[in-house]
């Protein structure tokens, strides 16, 4: 059986930060317009369009209630976990103009340092049970 490993304190947060973040991204993208050449395709595409941007509304407007959520969250829990989002890299970075890709990546490392021998230790396991498939 595998050992259990404490996750670095504010992972959840900063994880479920980067992740809503990076969603919100792409709801905020411009479908692509589809150029169709008969009238009834265009009267389609519109009426698509219009459906596609309803969608994008209503998961823009989860998101930010989610992060809204979070924020509350993180707020109400300081007590307990001492957790302060303006120290953390993901919440408050040094480079404001840092992306997404790039706290993922602090994350990633964070995790691998902290819990390096308990993540090789899972793959391997991983790995055996796959190839004994």
């Amino acid at each position: 059986m595998a050992s259990s490993a404490a996750v670095p304190l504010g992972f959840h947060y900063e994880t479920k930060y980067v992740v809503l973040s990076y969603l919100g991204l792409h709801s905020q993208e411009r479908l692509p317009e589809q150029q169709l050449s008969s009238p009834q395709g265009v009267q389609q595409d519109i009426a698509s369009q219009s459906l596609d941007q309803e969608v994008l509304l209503k998961v823009k407007t989860e998101i930010e209630e989610e992060l809204k959520s979070l924020d509350k969250e993180i707020s109400e829990a300081f007590t307990s976990t001492g957790f302060d989002r303006h120290t953390s890299p993901v919440f408050s970075p040094a480079n404001p103009e840092s992306s997404v890709e790039d706290c993922l990546a602090h994350l990633g490392e964070k995790a691998r340092q902290e819990l390096g021998a308990s993540l090789q230790g899972a793959m391997q396991l991983l790995l055996s049970r796959f190839w004994c498939l």
